[in-house]
């Protein structure tokens, strides 16, 4: 199976890469990579969870290495266009995460929050723009950024941006942007609308399609229990305890809580338990996986650093002690049962501060509901499939309003005028 090192990627993304445990591309990367590498256009039809995030982060990067430039204020090189908040904070995080040993500046642009951070960012130079649509547009009405350095843009879940209203702003700013430039477009879904947006956006580019990433899930069994806090641990023990020979993943959010667990039940179970996180040394590392391989020990307590290129075909059971950050994390941690035509278990411990992810993932996939277990909590599953979901801070407050960056002047002329420009309205995209 090819692996990241096969590609012309440097060896510094390579190092971040492997840190995390991501050694081998998912289907959507394999295919993207190359191409966009090599700086052509890109449409891909790719789902949530399929690792579109990274087939696109890391060409970013790699251009960063390969036609390095001196950053200059308010005038990025490469601009990325989501439709949520919450997407262009993840997408972020997964650039930084890349990135660790390239020293590469972000910065996420979104409503809703003051403009002031965000306007010292552009002050001091970065590399990559991650931005929701419409606060974008206000600061490049308001002449604190400009387009004219951009040499790749990419709209990410280009069929969300269509649905929220936001392509007449994206037309908008195509408009601005300069007319040569790389531009990579992700879809998980290609109606005619969609395609008709490819053909202006897009130039000789290369269409990619990835099988979807949820299909996996049709061979394992998902449930969830709802928890306490306090009772996690004991639920855990007594889910190890009715699998005695059977081999199972469990995953946690922290590397403290993954030496805890392993402590703890070391003590108490027969079962022999190995801990894998990332402030291990590789050696530790690769002991630990090559126990859970060679089943000297059955249960592997891990953070998401196994996640992603753990190679072992026959875990029976996922446990996910805390939920990760994200679907896509969700979707990669289950990924590991249920391999190699085999059925698997995918089990979920739920709190009620992870309610708003749980609703999510209940509403792609087919996730049973386990309230038979003794450390069952009715109030958390109340709260866990109540139908009223918590909104975001934003949505929730339509009466807040940004402060306005009144102390903020131009730091450009423009260099056409526009007659008859309409005044925009701040959003909280």
């Amino acid at each position: 199976m090819t692996e990241f090192k096969n590609h012309p990627i440097d060896n510094k993304i390579l190092e971040a890469l492997e840190e995390n445990g991501i050694i081998t591309p998912t289907e959507i990367q394999q295919l993207a990579l190359p191409h966009a590498i090599g700086g052509k256009d890109i449409f891909g039809l790719a789902q949530t969870g399929s690792g579109k995030t990274a087939a696109f982060a890391i060409p970013l990067l790699q251009h960063i290495v390969s036609k390095p430039a001196k950053r200059l204020p308010h005038r990025p090189r490469s601009l990325v266009l989501a439709p949520t908040r919450e997407l262009a904070q993840q997408i972020q995080k997964n650039l930084e995460l890349f990135g660790k040993y390239l020293h590469s500046k972000t910065v996420v642009i979104y409503g809703g929050v003051s403009y002031d951070r965000q306007i010292r960012s552009l002050k001091k130079g970065v590399d990559i723009v991650i931005a929701t649509p419409g606060r974008l547009l206000d600061l490049f009405e308001k002449e604190l950024i400009s387009f004219e350095s951009i040499e790749i843009l990419v709209l990410d879940e280009v069929d969300r941006m269509l649905d929220m209203g936001f392509i007449p702003d994206i037309e908008r700013i195509q408009k601005a942007l300069p007319a040569k430039k790389q531009t990579m477009l992700f879809s998980a879904t290609m109606p005619k609308s969609i395609e008709a947006i490819s053909n202006k956006f897009l130039h000789q580019a290369v269409k990619i399609q990835a099988a979807p990433a949820n299909t996996i899930a049709e061979k394992i069994d998902q449930s969830a229990c709802f928890v306490q806090p306090r009772k996690k641990t004991d639920l855990l023990r007594q889910l190890l305890e009715n699998r005695p020979d059977e081999k199972t993943l469990v995953f946690t959010k922290t590397k403290y809580t993954t030496d805890e667990l392993c402590d703890r039940l070391s003590q108490s179970l027969t079962n022999r338990i190995e801990s894998m996180h990332g402030g291990m040394s590789q050696r530790a590392r690769k002991k630990a996986l090559s126990n859970f391989k060679t089943d000297k020990c059955h249960v592997l307590i891990a953070t998401d650093v196994a996640s992603r290129g753990l190679d072992v075909n026959d875990i029976k059971c996922v446990i996910n002690y805390d939920l990760p950050d994200d679907i896509e994390s969700y979707i990669h941690r289950i990924g590991r049962t249920a391999r190699a035509g085999k059925s698997g278990e995918a089990i979920s411990l739920i709190c009620r501060q992870e309610r708003i992810l749980f609703q999510k993932l209940r509403s792609l996939s087919d996730i049973t509901l386990n309230t038979a277990q003794p450390f069952h909590c009715s109030d958390t599953e109340k709260a866990c499939t109540s139908k009223k979901r918590q909104q975001s801070k934003e949505s929730s407050r339509p009466w807040h309003k940004p402060k306005k960056p009144s102390s903020s002047k131009p730091f450009f002329k423009k260099k056409s005028k526009h007659h008859g420009k309409k005044t925009l309205q701040l959003t909280t995209s």
